[in-house]
C-alpha cells in the first residue's frame, strides 16, 4: 500500500491536534508560521533532564524469542512506559524534546528562576525512577537511568526537502548525554551542580555529583498556544491524518535507517548555516530514495 505524497489539506480543526502530537512543547513556543526563514537558530536555554531506560534491549530479545507476536508485546509494553515517563515529566513541570528509542530528552526553561528549574527536573527524574520501577515485572530487571544538565540549548527550524525539519541542539544536551547515568538518582553535569540550591544534599562518587533525595520541586504542567503546525509536517503524516482517527494501517515489513552525524556538536548561530547544509544534504539523500526522514535529533 502506498501514500500519495501530495500534500492533502488540513481542516483549521485540526491545527491543535496536529501541533499536540508533531511538535514538542517547547518548540510550540518558540516556532511561528508567520515567521519561517530558510533558516534559524532559536535560543531555548534551560535544564536537561535526559532518561534512558535500562535492560530494554535484553526484554525485547527475550520477548521476540518467547513467541511469534513478541514485537507487538515489546511495543505495548515500551509504549506503556513511555507514556508513564511522559506523563510524570508533564506533572513535573518539563516539556519532552524528543523520544530516542529506549530513551527520553526533556526541557524546563531556566530563562530567569534558574535554582528552581533545577528542582524541578531531578525531582522530575527521581519520580520517572520510580514510576519505572513500579512497572516492572517479575523476572524483569527494567530502570531508567537519570541525568541533568544546564546550558545553552537551541531550536533548530529549516526547510529541507520533505518539509521543514526543526529539532534540538546545544551544549546542554551533549553535556547531559555524555554523564555517566545513574539508576538510582540523577547524576548532575558542573553546570548544573554550581547553581544548585543550597538544601539539595549531593553525593560524589568517581564519576561526579548525583541526587537521591529531594524535597519540593512542583512546577505547573507547560500548556503553549494553538498554532499551525501545517508547516513542520511531511506528507506522509497528512495524509495520514486524513484518514481520521478509526483508520489503523500495521506494516510488517519496513527498513529504517538510522544516519547520525559523528562529529556534529552545535554550539551556537555562528554553525547553523554549516549545520543547515548537513542536514539538508542528508533529507535530499533520504528523499531521492523514496525514504521519509521521520525524526531528528542530537
Amino acid at each position: 500500500m502506498s501514500l500519495s505524497q501530495t500534500d492533502p489539506a488540513l481542516s483549521p480543526e485540526a491545527t491543535h491536534i496536529i501541533a499536540a502530537t508533531f511538535l514538542p512543547v517547547t518548540a510550540r513556543r518558540l516556532l511561528s508560521a508567520a515567521s519561517m526563514p530558510p533558516a534559524q537558530a532559536l535560543v531555548a536555554p534551560g535544564v536537561i533532564l535526559f532518561c534512558d531506560l535500562s535492560g530494554f534491549s535484553r526484554m525485547g530479545a527475550e520477548a521476540v524469542a518467547r513467541s511469534a507476536r513478541g514485537a507487538e508485546t515489546l511495543q505495548a509494553k515500551i509504549n506503556a512506559i513511555l507514556h508513564r515517563v511522559v506523563g510524570v515529566i508533564a506533572d513535573h513541570g518539563g516539556a519532552v524534546l524528543y523520544l530516542a528509542g529506549d530513551a527520553v530528552a526533556s526541557h524546563w526553561p531556566a530563562e530567569a528562576a534558574t535554582e528552581e528549574a533545577l528542582r524541578a527536573a531531578i525531582t522530575g527524574g527521581l519520580a520517572v525512577q520510580r514510576a519505572v520501577a513500579a512497572l516492572s515485572e517479575e523476572g524483569q530487571s527494567l530502570a531508567m537511568r537519570c541525568g541533568v544538565s544546564l546550558g545553552d540549548l537551541w531550536l533548530l527550524d529549516l526547510d529541507a526537502p520533505g518539509g521543514r525539519q526543526a529539532f534540538f541542539a546545544g551544549p546542554a544536551l551533549n553535556a547531559v548525554q555524555g554523564l555517566d547515568l545513574k539508576v538510582d538518582g540523577v547524576r548532575l553535569t558542573p553546570s548544573a551542580l554550581a547553581r544548585l540550591p543550597a538544601d539539595i544534599q549531593v553525593e560524589h562518587d568517581g564519576a561526579g555529583g548525583h541526587v537521591r533525595k529531594i524535597t519540593g520541586g512542583a512546577a505547573p504542567r507547560p500548556h503553549p498556544a494553538t498554532m499551525d503546525a501545517n508547516p513542520w509536517l511531511r506528507a506522509h503524516q497528512r495524509a495520514g491524518l486524513q484518514l481520521g482517527a478509526d483508520w489503523v494501517a500495521e506494516f510488517r515489513q519496513v527498513y529504517v535507517a538510522f544516519i547520525r552525524q559523528a562529529d556534529f556538536q552545535f554550539t551556537g548561530p555562528e554553525e547553523l548555516d554549516a549545520a543547515a547544509q548537513m542536514l539538508r544534504g542528508v533529507a535530499a539523500a533520504v528523499d531521492v530514495e523514496g525514504g521519509a526522514l521521520l525524526q531528528t535529533c542530537c
